[in-house]
């Protein structure tokens, strides 16, 4: 799971997703205080930081956004990586970028999503 500052950053930017997801059990996420952990249905009533922490989608869940079986998840996404003019650091920052292309024509230019 990519935790690194860069990935943080990318997915506190990408209103898009953020705004639509339901928090489930396990999904990572930091608060604004920082504190990184995993949501818990059951204390998320008792500490209600939830609603205002940043959601770290795993490479699973942004897999799962673009639809269609694993084969052409892969091949769409290797496509993808070959036309990306910007490194990535994870497989999640890879497959975020890769979701926020596909569902939003956005591209990450180092500070936020930007339309292409």
């Amino acid at each position: 799971m990519d935790t690194s500052k860069e990935y943080l950053k990318m997915c506190e930017k990408a209103g898009e997703i953020q705004r639509v997801h339901q928090w489930q059990e396990g999904d990572c996420f930091i608060n604004p205080s920082g504190f990184l952990g995993f949501y818990c249905g059951q204390c998320s009533s008792e500490y209600g930081f939830y609603e205002k922490s940043v959601w770290l989608p795993r490479q699973d869940q942004l897999q799962e956004m673009i639809g269609g079986d694993i084969q052409y998840r892969w091949d769409r996404c290797n496509e993808f990586w070959f036309d990306i003019t910007h490194s990535v650091g994870s497989f999640e920052q890879l497959w975020l970028a890769f979701v926020m292309k596909e569902k939003f024509n956005k591209i990450w230019n180092g500070e936020e999503w930007v339309i292409k």
